[in-house]
């Protein structure tokens, strides 16, 4: 018997049973960990956390919930259900808003979760099915060469008009290992289950990258390939104003995802990848491009047919000085990483 055998050694239930019924030996480490972040979803965190006790499974899970110092009256909901429920639901409150501060909410999360498997839900986002997890955890226990399983979503509204039927529409389907590192994948996040492993070097870039469910997924690549779950009913995405990434424009999705796509691209060139490296490093000017408009391309385009100006000067105008110094922080942070 392995050690992992040994450390995920317990009786499987004879049939799936609601995880608010379950009843373990104390001790008994759980087959999947939950992981739900969260920060001002007063009005959508009980349908995250219900579709989470809804579950149906043979094994043991557990809710690991993070509330970012919320001020809305989310912190005071996450806590009833913790009193009810605190055989599966471990949660921890921020006294004050850790993102604001650059921290990232996952990290305080991160070696808390016990699981062989781990399931992602945002609190305002939430599951339908409850057979969800029975079905990711049976199928990655019987395909050990896949190292994350998801499904559909669809998307509505704060108030839960229907904005879009499908996420993944035709590309619902399963994904080698070079198509996973390759960014390839379209798996929503609250559909993921992800075998609980650590691509060898993510957190020595943990504190530069910005779109850091992107670069799990992708650096899973170099474990495994993806399978995708026709069977299971779609999770839902909720778009809203607060939300972190519907919240922002355009532009900024544009520079996250450049940010992205750099430190992947020197993450796999510091692995060796010097192939899947090159294909990140041309996202990477890709997205760069897709972050300054075209009018701003053209009207420099003109100043520069018609006037002399110096290079450096142009760079600072299109970018902007805050922006060139986040560059040059960001530069200094990549420096020592190879120092």
């Amino acid at each position: 018997m392995t050690k992992e055998d040994q450390e995920y050694n317990y009786t499987p239930l004879e049939k799936p049973l609601r995880i608010t019924d379950h009843q373990w030996p104390e001790g008994t480490v759980p087959l999947v960990s939950i992981r739900c972040i969260t920060y001002n979803h007063v009005n959508f965190i009980r349908d995250a956390i219900e579709g989470f006790l809804m579950q149906e499974t043979t094994f043991p899970v557990e809710i690991l919930i993070h509330d970012d110092a919320s001020t809305d009256g989310t912190t005071e909901i996450v806590r009833d259900y913790e009193a009810i429920y605190p055989q599966l639901i471990k949660a921890i409150y921020q006294t004050e808003n850790q993102y604001s501060k650059g921290n990232k909410p996952g990290q305080f999360l991160r070696p808390l979760l016990r699981g062989k498997y781990n399931a992602v839900c945002e609190g305002d986002d939430y599951w339908t099915d409850r057979a969800k997890l029975q079905l990711q955890a049976d199928y990655l226990e019987l395909h050990p060469e896949c190292v994350i399983s998801g499904h559909d979503s669809i998307v509505i509204d704060a108030v839960g008009n229907l904005l879009k039927r499908s996420i993944v529409r035709t590309k619902a389907r399963d994904y080698t290992a070079n198509e996973l590192k390759q960014g390839k994948a379209i798996l929503p996040t609250a559909s993921r289950l992800v075998r609980n492993i650590s691509s060898k070097n993510i957190f020595r870039y943990s504190s530069c990258f910005q779109g850091g469910d992107r670069f799990t997924v992708v650096t899973l690549g170099e474990h495994g390939c993806a399978h995708f779950h026709n069977d299971i009913s779609p999770s839902v995405y909720r778009k809203h104003q607060g939300g972190v990434w519907s919240g922002m424009d355009r532009l900024n999705q544009n520079l996250t995802g450049a940010n992205t796509s750099y430190f992947l691209y020197l993450y796999f060139r510091e692995s060796g990848d010097l192939k899947t490296a090159l294909h990140w490093k041309e996202k990477w000017g890709e997205q760069a491009a897709a972050s300054i408009s075209i009018i701003t391309l053209f009207k420099e385009l003109v100043s520069r047919i018609f006037l002399t100006r110096n290079y450096k000067d142009w760079i600072i105008s299109v970018i902007g000085r805050a922006q060139i110094e986040k560059l040059h922080q960001m530069r200094k942070k990549v420096v020592g990483f190879f120092q």
